[in-house]
């Protein structure tokens, strides 16, 4: 159990270590307002993709732009229309009045009317500035404290976000911002006033809503003044968000006495020329000219705030404390390192490093895309919550995730390369001593060669003495079949270390078929009688005589495949079958030509075309061996490994015979000739062995080495090839006629030679054959690569006494 928690720590460790840090990392970076303008940017993006709120009919907006200054003919406003104004406007009884104009001094004509209209309006507001630079209010409706502040706050970026609820004059005296003062005129009339719920953390009460003052840290600011009784501004809209009529409408009487009776009135300016505007959350940066807002509607906004949240429950912007946007981050951290390495994982086994970027690309996109979702989903709902340092975060971990995989693929890739070096050494070592075992074994041959051939030789020949008794008659027999098994043990060796070396080589000739597969047939010709097993070789008449190929490797294929029939056959038959495999191909033919001309070919004829001249418009492409014995079959479960190296059957293990080299050498030769070997076995009921070989077809004018010069001139119809089975007979008489040609004194030395087993004095002698000769010296040499020292000695010993009867008559 600790074992796998382990495991699981072990594999999880980048993740539990890049969250954090990159989590840390951006709260560092935070703490520093690098994330504020950007911050800023999409808490300003949530107010315009929010949908628009209903117009507050509770509020009235009377503007003052550039054509009513024309009408009134003269700015600031003169005293006497100020006064008309809220003559007019107060007839209809509104809940407050509140006049965003600056009117600390007097403004002729008509100055005395407009003291007497303010001392008569107990529901008038005027307004002072008492932040920065200071502006007095008139002094009447401060000495009624019918005053508002007109300051607004300005962030940074030239926007305004907050609202500044109250604030001490350098007198010591509170003051409501303008809004505030209107709202609560309202809701004081409605029973509403503010409660104090919390003196330290400095929460009021008012209606339905709790207030909490603004931090300095609150959302996306950090550090910043957070001086009188601030709170983030809950924008309703912009101007089209409040009724609104103009001064000059209002002096004329053209104003519905509803749009005015029972509401907060504001008057202000919004006449560009007066420059009485402000930049807000609505002014889009992505616009060509951002549309500021006059200073009147953002009063209008927080009025309305005030009033939507103590009776309509309309809570103000809210947000988290700053360990619930550290802990955001450190989510947002862990979701990046977490998700991204999870979908890594399961792209493990792709091993380009672009694709990862890839992943990474469209990993940041949906990521970032489901916070802005979430971060916006909470707006909706009254909340700012942090969007771009939990970006940062989502963003740096999957990059620092991918960035550690990439590193770690990049080592891979080093430590491959680095074993792809060292295994490339070692081939190249292996290869050397590979050679080196060749090289030794190649010498050894020689020295294993030199004491089997004498005891084999010796051992066939005092076979044939009459003087020894039947049990010493079984010892050499012992002795030879011993000598035999270790010198088909050395063969395979050798030929397997060549093989594993790659210095098997193919050495092709030019010989006859028919011969070898006679040679073969006298071969196992005594060994199968000794069994009672029935020996049948069938031979395709379209086979031809004179092939071309590896007569050597063709021979060692068929032994080991014969042998193998014959030794684990106990009843039955063993059956040798060559066929010709054709591709005819007709060249400078049309198709249809070819078509026909196929049709036309016969078996017999091919096999005669090929025996002869071989037609320029066939190939011969491969000839199929087929070994079929009826033994004791071969077990599905060791098909699969039967050509492994020293690999034997469940039978051959039991009768304690061969090496397991046999197969192995046997596809690998196959192979090497173009070929591919196959087997088909029934347990109980026998195997069949099948293989083919490329060779190329002669003419039976070339050259034939290897083999009797008997057999050179004998068509298959001389074979009697027509028979499907046919059964080889072979004759001694053309080593008796070769070695009868040779000088007496040379077949002497070659006679005491053989008895000798003078192996290097039997080579030195074959040399010496004349050129004319060469068939008698091939089949000296394989009868000396075969052990058959016995058959040269009764040779040589039958030329010597017909030899030594003539030259005594």
């Amino acid at each position: 159990m600790r074992s796998k928690f382990t495991e699981v720590i072990r594999g999880w460790k980048s993740v539990l270590i890049t969250a954090p840090v990159m989590a840390g990392l951006v709260i560092g970076v935070k703490l520093t307002g690098t994330f504020q303008l950007l911050e800023w940017a999409a808490y300003d993006q949530f107010f315009r993709l929010r949908p628009q709120e209903p117009i507050d009919e509770r509020l009235l907006i009377v503007s003052v732009d550039d054509s009513d200054i024309n009408y009134v003919g003269q700015w600031p406003i003169p005293d006497a229309t100020l006064a008309q104004l809220i003559t007019n406007l107060k007839q209809h009884q509104p809940v407050a009045i509140g006049l965003d104009f600056y009117r600390d001094l007097p403004v002729e004509p008509g100055h005395k009317l407009w003291v007497e209209v303010m001392k008569s309006t107990p529901n008038l507001v005027g307004v002072e500035k008492a932040v920065g630079k200071q502006v007095a209010p008139p002094s009447i409706l401060r000495e009624k404290q019918q005053v508002g502040l007109t300051d607004l706050l300005v962030d940074a970026d030239g926007k305004i976000r907050r609202s500044l609820l109250s604030h001490y004059t350098p007198d010591g005296q509170m003051r409501y911002c303008l809004g505030v003062h209107l709202a609560l005129n309202y809701l004081k009339e409605r029973g509403i006033t503010l409660e104090l719920v919390d003196s330290n953390q400095k929460n009021y009460r008012l209606g339905r809503t709790i207030f909490t003052p603004f931090t300095g840290n609150d959302g996306g600011y950090v550090r910043t003044n957070s001086g009188g009784y601030q709170i983030l501004l809950n924008y309703r809209g912009q101007q089209d968000s409040f009724p609104t009529v103009s001064l000059r409408q209002v002096l004329e009487n053209q104003v519905d006495p509803e749009l005015i009776g029972n509401r907060l009135v504001l008057i202000g300016s919004t006449a560009e020329s007066l420059n009485d505007l402000f930049y807000t959350p609505y002014s889009s940066p992505f616009t060509n000219t951002p549309q500021p807002a006059p200073g009147v509607v953002i009063h209008a906004n927080a009025a309305s705030q005030i009033l939507s949240a103590a009776i309509d429950g309309r809570s103000p912007i809210r947000v988290w404390n700053e360990l619930g946007e550290c802990l955001w981050i450190l989510l947002w951290s862990s979701i990046g390192a977490t998700v991204h390495w999870g979908l890594l994982e399961i792209d493990r086994q792709r091993q380009r490093i672009t694709a990862r970027w890839i992943v990474i690309s469209i990993y940041i996109c949906l990521g970032g895309g489901v916070l802005f979702t979430v971060s916006y989903a909470a707006f909706l709902a009254g909340w700012w919550i942090p969007l771009i340092p939990p970006l940062v975060a989502l963003s740096g971990s999957a990059i620092l995730i991918t960035a550690e995989q990439i590193r770690k693929l990049q080592q891979q890739r080093l430590e491959l390369a680095i074993q792809k070096f060292k295994l490339k050494q070692e081939k190249i070592q292996a290869e050397a001593a590979s050679a080196a075992k060749s090289q030794f074994l190649a010498k050894m041959s020689h020295e294993l060669r030199t004491p089997l051939n004498a005891i084999l030789g010796f051992t066939q020949i005092m076979s044939h003495s009459s003087e020894l008794s039947t049990e010493h008659q079984e010892y050499l027999g012992i002795i030879s079949r011993s000598g035999e098994h270790l010198l088909q043990l050395i063969n395979d060796i050798l030929d397997l270390s060549k093989i594993e070396a790659g210095m098997m080589s193919l050495n092709e000739s030019n010989f006859d078929l028919y011969s070898l597969l006679d040679g073969l047939e006298q071969m196992f010709r005594i060994e199968a009688f000794n069994k009672n097993l029935k020996l049948v070789f069938e031979i395709n008449p379209n086979v031809p005589q004179y092939l071309k190929a590896d007569t050597k490797k063709l021979r060692v294929c068929l032994i080991n495949l014969l042998s193998n029939a014959i030794k684990f056959t106990q009843a039955g038959s063993v059956t040798l079958r060559v066929d010709l495999e054709l591709l005819c191909q007709v060249i400078g033919k049309p198709d249809k030509q070819r078509e026909q001309m196929d049709n036309k070919l016969s078996t017999a004829s091919v096999a005669h075309n090929f025996s002869s001249t071989s037609p320029p418009q066939l190939q011969l492409r491969r000839l199929l061996f087929e070994v079929e014995d009826t033994g004791s079959g071969i077990a599905q479960t060791e098909v699969d490994s039967l050509f492994d190296d020293f690999v034997q059957t469940k039978t051959g293990k039991q009768a304690d015979q061969g090496t397991g080299l046999g197969l192995s050498i046997t596809r690998s030769f196959v192979q090497l000739m173009g070929g591919e070997i196959t087997l088909n076995s029934v347990v109980g009921k026998g195997t069949v062995f099948k293989f083919f070989i490329q060779l190329e077809p002669l003419n039976s004018s070339a050259t034939i080495h290897s083999f009797p010069p008997q057999y050179q001139d004998v068509s298959p119809s001389k074979l009697d090839l027509k028979k499907s089975n046919y059964t080889y007979q072979q004759s001694n008489s053309f080593l008796l006629e070769g070695l009868a040609k040779m000088p007496y004194s040379w077949v002497e030395k070659l006679h005491h030679s053989t008895l000798r087993l003078d192996e290097q004095v039997i080579l030195e002698l074959i040399e010496q054959i004349p050129e004319e000769e060469a068939m008698l010296a091939a089949a000296l040499r394989d009868l000396l690569s075969n052990f058959r020292l016995d058959l040269l000695h009764q040779f040589t010993q039958s030329v010597l006494d017909k030899s030594g009867n003539s030259s005594d008559s």
